[in-house]
């Protein structure tokens, strides 16, 4: 990670809506010609940046990321959220839209339906892993990453793991679904699951 870059909202006053993302400078193009935008000490000669994905977990209606992604880089979105009736998605083949939550397993509750993310994967129809998956699902993320992990490496499909994770970490959650809804994850609990990620995951 040679910076901790922010991906600003493109809307006014919607700094809730920032995320951060590794190196996101690198991705950053000149949209007009299609090639990277060097640094000024970037000697190197100029590419053509080919196509990335990246996945974002829930809009809530909002498409701040989105906007800025496809706005400064060659990279196409693929958002899921199935709690949204009315998605208002902006009207760009780069934004893409999938009325799916991610879940443990593969299942409909209610008439939502939920989906693992090798499911996600394949919805979207990625033949290589996104360079960012966006995430925050209230306290449903340590079953979800814990459960991509066992499947990739069940199905031998590690390569398809995202390249870089932007997650928030629950140690509390009023979601009453969330199996651990009535007590709060410990410190140490967070730690030996982050270590689990970088062990298992890498």
């Amino acid at each position: 990670c040679k910076s901790v870059d922010v991906i600003r909202s493109k809307s006014k006053g919607s700094s809730y809506d920032d995320k951060f993302m590794c190196s996101y400078t690198s991705l950053v193009v000149n949209t007009t010609t299609g090639t990277q935008i060097k640094k000024a000490n970037d000697n190197s000669a100029t590419t053509t940046m080919q196509q990335c994905n990246m996945i974002s977990i829930g809009s809530n209606g909002q498409w701040g990321f989105e906007e800025n992604i496809i706005m400064n880089t060659n990279c196409v979105t693929h958002t899921f959220d199935c709690t949204v009736t009315n998605p208002r998605k902006p009207s760009s083949d780069s934004i893409n839209f999938y009325p799916l939550c991610i879940s443990g397993k593969n299942e409909m509750i209610g008439d939502r339906q939920y989906v693992t993310y090798s499911k996600m994967i394949e919805s979207a129809g990625l033949t290589k892993p996104p360079v960012l998956f966006k995430i925050d699902v209230e306290g449903f993320e340590f079953n979800v990453f814990t459960n991509m992990l066992e499947d990739a490496a069940q199905s031998n499909t590690m390569d398809m793991l995202p390249t870089q994770i932007s997650v928030e970490l629950h140690y509390a959650t009023r979601m009453y679904d969330v199996p651990w809804m009535l007590r709060s994850f410990t410190t140490s609990e967070i730690a030996m699951f982050v270590g689990m990620m970088y062990r298992r995951g890498g």
